[in-house]
């Protein structure tokens, strides 16, 4: 094989060889992407999971509430008067704070979703550029090695 024949061949394997480090890189990216995809999915849905539960709460509180009112009732307590009205604020008050409660855990749940979903945004952004970069060195090495061995005899 001639001089012209192995420069082709460098050139072709150059051309591969930077092809495959970009599309790596390309495709790296693409599964960091992905797992921002899914992390942003998980961070709606501790939301979702936040509120349903909150929910949930409040009327867990409406009927325990309820269920005092009645037991105050039946033992002959004025349930409108004194004390009666209070236990059942104390009550309401204390199942609103964990229904809160509930709900904050869940925004902080989803806080930790976005936050991995924009790291792994970041790293596929990264990633990409590495590959690009991968690519240009392969190329700028072949170009040097090809200038060297034209001149340095």
């Amino acid at each position: 094989m001639g001089q012209t024949g192995a420069v082709a061949m460098l050139g072709l394997s150059t051309g591969f060889s930077a092809m495959s480090k970009s599309k790596a890189g390309s495709a790296q990216a693409d599964v960091l992407n992905w797992n921002a995809g899914l992390e942003d999915w998980r961070a709606e849905d501790a939301i979702q999971r936040g509120k349903v539960d909150a929910d949930k709460m409040r009327r867990l509180t409406k009927a325990t509430i309820g269920h005092e009112k009645a037991v105050q009732a039946a033992h002959g307590v004025d349930v409108n008067k004194g004390s009666a009205v209070d236990v059942r604020g104390d009550m309401a008050y204390l199942g609103e704070l964990d229904a809160l409660t509930i709900e904050n855990n869940a925004y902080r749940e989803s806080f930790g979703y976005k936050v991995q979903a924009y790291d792994y945004r970041t790293k596929a952004g990264l990633t990409e550029q590495e590959g690009t970069t991968a690519a240009i060195g392969t190329v700028l090495g072949s170009a040097s090695s090809l200038l060297m061995a034209k001149y340095i005899k």
